[in-house]
């Protein structure tokens, strides 16, 4: 998680949330695995929201702490590379908040808790033409946002196939 930086309080809530929930495990005894309780214990490393922090934050914790499983990379541009290390060492890697398919795309140790870019896109459209009665629309979108990015194609491609206009679809570079 990231525990420093921008979106520390992002890694906060994740880490009070994962603290809240290995409490309650553990109260009952632990997990059930293969028949025996096992206790939770947590690793936690601060991949400070950068890419390069991740991908040494999975090495670490694959290869020093022997963890069974990952739960990080909240932001697809870390789960994304994240994913590809936990991946390659065959252990399950669970990212609660990337949305880019390919995260877990053709990846069978990979796993995700949100929907994905391509479906929020659509329910976006579909809201904006049913509910709102929109046929035209522009599209502005952070270009150095790889989710911004993949929310806007995902919303083009879905409003043009139900029908409706796209004016402007425009990049702008935060800042």
């Amino acid at each position: 998680s990231p525990l420093s930086g921008e979106l520390a309080d992002v890694g906060r809530v994740t880490l009070e949330a994962a603290h809240l929930d290995i409490g309650n495990i553990n109260g009952i005894g632990g997990l059930d695995v293969q028949g025996q309780k096992t206790m939770v214990r947590l690793f936690v490393i601060d991949n400070k929201d950068t890419i390069e922090d991740s991908i040494n934050a999975v090495r670490k914790a694959i290869n020093q702490d022997r963890v069974q499983v990952i739960i990080g990379g909240q932001l697809s541009r870390n789960a994304i590379p994240m994913a590809k290390v936990a991946e390659d060492a065959k252990i399950p890697l669970i990212t609660p908040g990337s949305t880019n398919p390919e995260t877990t795309g053709g990846r069978k140790y990979i796993f995700r808790v949100s929907f994905i870019d391509p479906f929020q896109g659509a329910v976006v459209a579909r809201f904006a033409q049913e509910e709102l009665g929109a046929h035209r629309a522009a599209v502005l979108y952070d270009r150095a946002s790889e989710y911004n990015r993949g929310l806007a194609i995902s919303f083009k491609k879905a409003f043009e196939n139900l029908g409706g206009q796209v004016t402007a679809f425009e990049g702008y570079t935060t800042g």
